[in-house]
């Protein structure tokens, strides 16, 4: 329901209505709640949530007072998935360390904040990012970039990393996050979006199950990375 500098803008006609109508604070309370989620359901095609408590405790102008009972609405959280932009390079390095302690890799993190904003927002950008936002609040984020298929012929997407901190966790936010990487590949024309979960994290397991993920078993990741790379690049003629 829209609100003006002076309360519901539909405040006096329910409260004229209701007064009117019944007599005890308990229908009052009930209609009241019925008439303001049909308004919602008309403004904003979604009900609002309303709570009630006696007065004097929790009076606030602006909203109806009937029957001895203030009537307001409950914020609903808020969940916004936006772009990451160079600003937020000191939120990811913080949240990229969270999700290496979280899997239990500290140890092997290099990351400085001067990575994310060269290699994130450079002249050639090496990744994109995407922030999760709960109630205004850093939840978590997503890390991704291209890869090619000579089998598909086509470039796809790799996710890097997704990420939901603890308290922000049960809420949707990695869903999401994961949905918005989807709806890029799809947008863009990518002939899939692939990533890699830890062989211990059965939640993440699970959940990328019921979304009807394909699990590569019959494949093993490979890395040369240290002295085992220094070791066969010099073998280059």
């Amino acid at each position: 329901m829209r609100q003006g500098q002076n309360g519901s803008s539909h405040s006096l006609e329910i409260i004229t209505f209701l007064t009117s109508n019944f007599q005890n604070s308990v229908e009052v309370r009930a209609s009241l709640s019925n008439i303001l989620n049909k308004e919602a359901v008309r403004e904003h095609a979604e009900p609002a949530r309303y709570y009630s408590a006696p007065l004097p405790q929790t009076a606030s102008p602006g909203w109806p007072i009937i029957a001895g009972v203030q009537f307001f609405p409950r914020s609903l959280p808020m969940l916004s998935i936006r772009t990451a932009t160079v600003a937020d390079a000191p939120l990811l390095t913080t949240m990229i360390h969270e999700l290496a302690e979280f899997e239990r890799l500290s140890h092997e993190v290099n990351l400085t904040q001067d990575d994310i904003v060269r290699d994130g927002f450079g002249a050639a950008p090496k990744f994109r990012a995407l922030v999760a936002e709960w109630n205004g609040q850093a939840a978590g984020y997503a890390v991704f970039f291209e890869f090619y298929s000579t089998f598909q012929g086509r470039p796809g997407l790799f996710l890097e990393d997704i990420f939901v901190r603890p308290d922000f966790r049960k809420h949707g936010i990695g869903k999401a996050l994961l949905a918005h990487v989807a709806d890029t590949a799809r947008k863009e024309h990518y002939f899939c979006v692939r990533w890699e979960v830890l062989d211990w994290n059965t939640k993440a397991i699970d959940f990328y199950n019921n979304l009807g993920a394909l699990f590569l078993d019959e494949w093993k990741a490979v890395c040369l990375i240290g002295d085992a790379l220094e070791s066969v690049a010099k073998e280059a003629k």
